[in-house]
């Protein structure tokens, strides 16, 4: 049985970015942040609303049926953290990792509405 690369190198995105996003919304859920978010001068709630939804978004990548919807949630997400970042004067060297997500997460979903369109990834 030959496995279409297109599903593999989906799978592996998946993986990785829900991976990825789930640890990053349990660092948020579990107040290990608070100090950023303090220092940053943003209500804790904003601290457990964000992890709330990275850890939505990240079991919508590994549904299907909500994975073009998860990304798209996601990409504004991380588009906010960036913004966020600037705004509070944030380096932006530290956000490499969230500029690599939104790549990641961009890769994703294109190749995901390529796919329901039919066409070649």
């Amino acid at each position: 049985m030959n496995a279409n690369p297109n599903h593999t190198i989906i799978r592996v995105i998946t993986i990785l970015l829900g991976t990825v996003f789930i640890l990053a919304g349990l660092a948020k859920l579990s107040g290990m942040m608070e100090d950023q978010f303090t220092a940053w001068a943003h209500p804790v709630e904003l601290m457990y609303t964000v992890g709330v939804l990275e850890i939505l978004g990240a079991i919508g990548l590994f549904r299907p049926k909500l994975r073009i919807w998860a990304s798209l949630g996601l990409i504004g997400l991380m588009f906010a953290a960036i913004y966020t970042h600037q705004n509070d004067h944030i380096p932006l060297d530290e956000d490499r990792l969230m500029i690599g997500l939104n790549l990641f997460l961009i890769v994703l979903l294109i190749t995901q509405l390529l796919m329901r369109t039919g066409q070649k990834a």
